[in-house]
């Protein structure tokens, strides 16, 4: 009851109470189970390895949630199909198995850039239109252009909040039924969604208008993946207004279409569609090896798609790229579920990279990145009215999309521009602290939910495949949280970390040291921008 903010059961009777002694009835339940399990040192020894057992899902009365029939609400993408509704999880996606690396670089890729460092060039993969960190990432990458390190590409990479809309958008739909007429899941789906729907009307808004006007919320993957595009060749445009021959460098750059669906959800027995990003990172890849003997950087600012699709194409390029990735936890936080767009939007995508032998640095958005962050009163200062290029990064910070369900920047609270944290290894002067790792794993976890608002579910971690032992024996189910459910109940949606005794080694940057905005404000400064 603690956990649940529970202290104790509110009288009278009510809707609020039954739910408590729900709760007091599954804790005797868990308890009881835990008063019949062996000690530590009468548990049985396993002989040799053993197999988990099959998972069922058990048949259980779902919390039904009904779908509203009014007009003019918006409905899933018809090109993605939404993970809730897949008949299998999404890690029994096949993945082929990736070569062993050929040589462990990673100790040298992650140092800190300086004058004596071999050449860095990259490419970089971003959602742009997603959130406003990316205009800001993306100007630092460019304006810290000098012989060391140099930006040869862009690709446009999608994304979609489209799931989380829908949801909200029946939370709107419930809220005008009569409490006494909601079914129980109904009313847990307006609790979970009550904050939102209350930000949107203080801001004078509700979600039929933002479906009504296509907001960037409301986006499928190819749509948002076209915009970025556009977004991305109009934003450079920017740069030609710089003092210095900085747009000599910008003007030159390549920007390619990335894939406008994510792996997740597709059809394994199909052929993957080669995106001109992916046909650009293959070859360039091949061919700065060729001549360098220098991997290429990819710098990934969003979803994982792009690359692991490259992957999945020409798995050879492992050996002749280093993926940056802004990523959720730590890669040691096992056993919780990994919250961020970055990887919830297409985990398929995340489980190729991390099942590959790819170099990867690593960066924590949750608890790293967001250490990088902005007020509006500090946006006003430092960017507003500024130089063409600065007044474009405060009119994204502004205008951030994202806004309309979590930010509260308009009221002086500071935002976290945390794609910033993946350029901190190209630019000379900055400093950071990272250490080598072993690769964990990348899982879904089982679950026996009543429907996905069930207040009462918890996942299972698959046996033998828990973070917590770093054995290969068979460890007991471990009960986890989940974040998100699918429609069945059968399965937590998100992803987890667990260790993996045969992981490759991999860098993460746990702590940026130097002052990130000042850096990219200088720079605009000296460009003139």
């Amino acid at each position: 009851l603690r956990r649940h903010g529970k202290e104790h059961c509110p009288t009278p009777i009510s809707p609020t109470m039954a739910r408590c002694l729900s709760l007091a009835v599954l804790a005797l339940v868990v308890c009881g189970a835990c008063a019949h399990r062996l000690p530590k040192s009468e548990a049985p020894t396993a002989v040799g390895k053993q197999e988990p057992p099959p998972f069922t899902c058990e048949s259980r009365p779902l919390w039904t949630l009904p779908k509203p029939a009014e007009p003019g609400l918006l409905e899933a993408c018809p090109n993605w199909q939404n993970m809730n509704n897949n008949a299998s999880p999404w890690d029994q996606w096949p993945i082929p198995e990736f070569a062993a690396a050929t040589v462990d670089v990673i100790a040298a890729l992650i140092r800190p850039l300086t004058s004596e460092s071999a050449s860095r060039r990259a490419v970089i993969s971003v959602d742009f239109s997603a959130m406003a960190d990316k205009a800001f990432a993306v100007s630092w990458a460019l304006l810290s252009k000098e012989w060391r390190f140099n930006v040869e590409a862009i690709y446009s990479s999608p994304f979609s909040f489209r799931p989380f809309f829908l949801e909200v958008q029946e939370a709107a739909e419930i809220a005008k039924i009569h409490p006494t007429e909601r079914t129980e899941a109904q009313q847990a789906c307006l609790e979970k969604y009550q904050p939102v729907l209350d930000d949107l009307t203080a801001r004078g808004t509700h979600p039929a208008e933002l479906a009504e006007l296509e907001a960037p919320v409301t986006w499928c993957p190819d749509k948002a993946e076209q915009e970025s595009y556009s977004r991305i060749n109009d934003f450079l445009a920017k740069f030609a207004q710089a003092a210095t021959n900085i747009y000599d460098y910008v003007a030159d750059l390549d920007v390619f279409h990335g894939s406008t669906s994510f792996i997740t959800a597709s059809d394994p027995n199909v052929d993957r569609v080669e995106s001109a990003a992916d046909t650009d990172l293959i070859a360039r890849a091949h061919a700065f090896y060729e001549e360098e003997e220098q991997p290429l950087y990819v710098i990934v600012m969003g979803p994982l798609t792009n690359v692991a699709n490259s992957l999945l194409i020409d798995p050879t390029i492992q050996d002749k790229i280093v993926i940056v990735w802004l990523g959720s936890y730590g890669l040691t936080t096992y056993n919780q579920a990994l919250t961020g767009h970055a990887i919830t939007a297409d985990p398929v995508a995340a489980h190729v990279v991390f099942k590959s032998n790819a170099p990867l640095i690593y960066v924590p958005e949750l608890s790293t990145a967001q250490s990088i962050r902005l007020s509006a009163p500090a946006a006003d200062a430092w960017f507003n009215g500024l130089g063409d290029l600065s007044s474009a990064l405060h009119r994204a910070f502004v205008n951030n999309i994202f806004d309309v369900t979590s930010s509260r920047h308009n009221n002086g609270m500071s935002q976290p521009l945390a794609a910033m944290a993946t350029v901190t290894p190209f630019v000379v002067g900055q400093d950071y602290k990272y250490h080598l790792l072993q690769s964990p794993r990348i899982v879904q976890v089982q679950a026996n939910c009543a429907g996905k608002f069930d207040p009462f579910c918890n996942g299972t971690i698959p046996m033998g495949a828990s973070g917590a032992n770093a054995n290969a024996e068979p460890t007991p189910p471990e009960t986890v949280d989940c974040v998100k459910v699918s429609e069945d109940g059968c399965y937590c949606d998100d992803a987890y970390f667990v260790f993996d005794p045969y992981g490759r080694q991999v860098g993460e940057i746990f702590s940026i040291e130097t002052p990130v905005l000042k850096s990219l404000t200088q720079a605009l400064q000296k460009n003139g921008l």
